[in-house]
């Protein structure tokens, strides 16, 4: 890793690792957090991530290794929440509090300007439900909820655990709009996602881990780069295709939904030898590799039907529930 780079982490985590009795739940992690930038942080459930992330913040402690946020451990970070804004979870709110409630002792506690409350509930649209407890809350407002209290101190390095999970659609893309506003003024996104579209969208760098080790750590451009183009083609006669593709120097994979998928031959040429063969061809395209075909070859996850990763949260409206304010 250059010095350059090293120089501008926002986070530095060197060998980290943390046992949980005989399991290795994080195993010698090592990747930085470039200063103008998000940086996705990926892998299947059970991988380590959100241990990870504790370790980052100064939550649970390393077996060894170590994390540096700004430079420093987390512990040792003066005024940490304006330095730091962080959101592993919305479900540490009394609900008996109200919106700005919960906010205002946030900021005491970190030795803010309660100003700062109404600020952020703004910021994050939620300025009408300032008054609301938080029990009547639905996912999606408790989420917009630990992002205020993420942002109270106008941190320069955002820590962030599913902060998509529960949003509509218009809050994801407020989200994703405002990381790359935050980032690209200056300051640092770590976001653990299972909405690998929406990792694909906002980050410049993406780090994949597995079963507690690094498995990549890459611009997102390029570890989808290395996917190359696959020719989908499908006829009524694949066996007869799948020969001759294959006698062209094709590499033919199988899909879910019967087509075949070729590398290492271009769409012309797959249509000239499906020509030469006299074959009918019902879908002959091209197919650019994605984040979520990249993540699930890292990872040796089998994509799941209908292609929907392994634990991804659902989407679901963002309004209250039912129960009472």
């Amino acid at each position: 890793m250059s010095d350059a780079r090293a120089a501008a982490a926002a986070i530095e985590v060197r060998r980290l690792s943390k046992r949980f009795g005989a399991v290795n739940a994080v195993d010698r992690l090592s990747f930085d957090v470039p200063i103008g930038s998000v940086t996705g942080f990926l892998g299947p459930n059970g991988a380590g991530k959100t241990t990870t992330l504790r370790m980052v913040l100064g939550l649970a402690i390393p077996s060894s290794g170590e994390a540096r946020v700004l430079g420093e451990p987390y512990r040792a970070l003066e005024r940490p929440l304006s330095r730091v804004g962080a959101a592993l979870e919305t479900t540490g709110f009394h609900p008996g509090r109200s919106a700005r409630a919960h906010l205002e002792i946030a900021c005491l506690e970190g030795g803010l300007d309660r100003a700062r409350a109404d600020a952020v509930l703004s910021l994050t649209g939620m300025g009408e439900f300032a008054d609301m407890r938080v029990r009547g809350f639905s996912l999606g407002m408790k989420q917009r909820l630990a992002f205020a209290t993420a942002l109270l101190g106008e941190p320069t390095v955002l820590v962030l655990d599913e902060p998509a999970n529960g949003l509509d659609p218009a809050g994801v893309a407020w989200l994703r709009g405002f990381l790359r506003r935050f980032a690209e003024g200056g300051g640092a996104v770590l976001v653990s996602s299972h909405l690998l579209s929406e990792v694909a969208e906002i980050a410049d760098r993406v780090v994949v881990i597995d079963r507690g080790t690094l498995v990549a750590d890459d611009t997102v451009d390029r570890l989808v780069g290395a996917g190359g183009e696959t020719v989908v083609v499908r006829s009524p006669d694949q066996d007869r295709l799948r020969s001759a593709v294959e006698t062209a120097g094709g590499v033919v994979l199988g899909r879910p939904d019967g087509a075949l998928g070729v590398k290492q031959l271009s769409i012309e040429r797959v249509g000239e030898v499906a020509g030469a063969q006299g074959l009918v061809l019902h879908e002959l395209r091209r197919e650019t590799a994605s984040l979520e075909d990249a993540f699930l070859a890292l990872t040796g996850t089998p994509p799941p039907p209908g292609g929907v990763v392994p634990g991804a949260p659902p989407i679901r409206p963002d309004v209250h529930d039912e129960a009472s304010p």
